[in-house]
């Protein structure tokens, strides 16, 4: 799993030298093989700082909360906000594959301004009860708590791979 996380973050680093967001990291869009690690389903995928206004919506479940902010406001994204949306996704889906689960319940329902700022919330709460799961260590439990209540910002994910990797 270690070695499939540092594959998704150099790949996803990769695309953004290169301009580009994918606006839906998660795990079902990352296929596994016996000699690489593919990032997939380009379809929300955009050019950064050239959608000029609204911007392509991912799985909410890997929204930041500063996404989700804004959708409870304008019912749409129209932020630049799309890297570190995508570093905020990898994030979860690393947290998802070391504990086999969302750290939070997954959402199945339309987007509406009430249930993106009750996401918020949940998410703040279930955070901190998943992270106190013995199957994450401490120094990264700190780590994912931080980033998933918008404490600091999500790292880069090369630096986060690095981290998880001496954690291990």
């Amino acid at each position: 799993v270690v070695s499939a996380i540092e594959c998704v973050a150099s790949a996803l680093v990769h695309i953004h030298e290169r301009g580009v967001a994918h606006n839906d990291i998660k795990p079902s869009n990352i296929v596994l093989g016996r000699s690489e690690t593919l990032i997939i389903d380009f379809d929300a995928a955009s050019e950064v700082g050239a959608h000029g206004g609204r911007r392509p919506i991912g799985t909410v479940d890997y929204l930041s909360n500063e996404s989700l902010s804004e959708l409870s406001d304008n019912c749409q994204l129209v932020g630049q906000n799309c890297i570190l949306d995508d570093h905020f996704a990898f994030v979860v889906t690393c947290y998802e594959m070391l504990a086999g689960t969302l750290p939070w319940t997954r959402y199945c329902g339309k987007i509406t301004p009430a249930m993106c700022k009750s996401l918020i919330e949940e998410r703040c709460k279930l955070s901190e009860k998943c992270l106190a799961d013995n199957s994450i260590p401490p120094e990264l439990a700190a780590t994912f708590f931080q980033v998933f209540t918008s404490r600091v910002a999500p790292p880069c994910p090369v630096e986060f791979a690095r981290q998880i990797k001496a954690s291990y």
